[in-house]
């Protein structure tokens, strides 16, 4: 089995994450199975997933890396190509080896819409689609006229070395750099900030802040994750148009210490999402 990914270990979003989950779950599930992980832009392996003598990053090689997949794919039966944006591996792969099985993974929002050129020859390629969720499956398969029995519901899942340390107390020491106190409500959004990505409904917890205080005056609004320039100012600016500046700590990218934390902290874990099948206040 030969997995051909962007990253699986440089990044560390929700896509890196799915990847290495995958790559370790593989590896126990098929133990004597030949196992191969290939990412473009990655430099390094973390061992706790993968042997480093199964995994090779290319450092950003885009060339390199393409050829020598397409190279090393003759040695394997199935092939999971990580990512839609590596489409052009798809389309040579099926060129060269007509009856290998290549499975596309499906994450969201890079397949929700009609795709052209290259990727939509790609999505017609492939043996099969996993799709992270029953939404991403339905809007994947009516923008771009798949077959539903050609996309699998292969849903996200926990990294297995998240440490959860659910009987420790809250560390409030690690959380006052951020302005989080115990005697606060604490609603928390742990996602990643993109412009491009408006669909996920922070804005929309903002707008209801002044609603909320009334009732809850130490409400407190966290939102993690890394977040892109221009949608940073779009959320200052709505956090500004809302006058819930005390009410709202935008922390951006926090190490996964503080994660747990935080997680611990919150009475409401919160992602309004109007565009997808995971919308929750939990």
């Amino acid at each position: 089995m030969l997995l051909l990914t962007l990253s699986t270990f440089k990044f560390t979003g929700g896509i890196e994450k799915f990847n290495r989950c995958l790559l370790k779950a593989v590896q126990e599930v098929y133990p004597n199975t030949d196992i191969a992980a290939w990412a473009l832009y990655d430099t390094e392996v973390d061992k706790r997933y993968v042997s480093s003598a199964r995994f090779r990053g290319f450092q950003e090689q885009k060339i390199k890396f393409v050829l020598a997949a397409l190279w090393e794919a003759r040695k394997h039966e199935t092939i999971i190509i990580g990512h839609i944006n590596l489409s052009i591996l798809i389309v040579l792969l099926r060129f060269l080896y007509p009856k290998k099985q290549l499975i596309l993974m499906a994450h969201g929002i890079e397949v929700w819409e009609q795709q052209k050129g290259l990727k939509a020859k790609a999505l017609q390629q492939v043996s099969s689609i996993w799709a992270v969720s029953n939404f991403t499956k339905q809007q994947l398969c009516v923008a771009n006229h798949i077959a539903l029995d050609k996309v699998v519901v292969f849903p996200n899942t926990i990294d297995p070395y998240l440490d959860a340390d659910i009987e420790s107390p809250i560390n409030w020491d690690l959380l006052a750099p951020y302005q989080l106190f115990p005697h606060q409500t604490i609603i928390l959004t742990l996602t990643r900030l993109q412009h491009e990505e408006q669909y996920k409904g922070y804005d929309k917890i903002i707008a209801a802040l002044p609603s909320l205080l009334s009732q809850y005056p130490n409400l407190k609004y966290v939102i993690a994750g890394k977040y892109d320039a221009e949608e940073k100012q779009r959320v200052l600016d709505l956090i500004a148009y809302y006058q819930v500046g005390y009410h709202v700590e935008l922390l951006g990218y926090v190490a996964d210490e503080v994660v747990q934390h935080l997680y611990k902290s919150a009475t409401v874990f919160a992602i309004s999402c109007c565009r997808c099948d995971s919308s929750s206040f939990t």
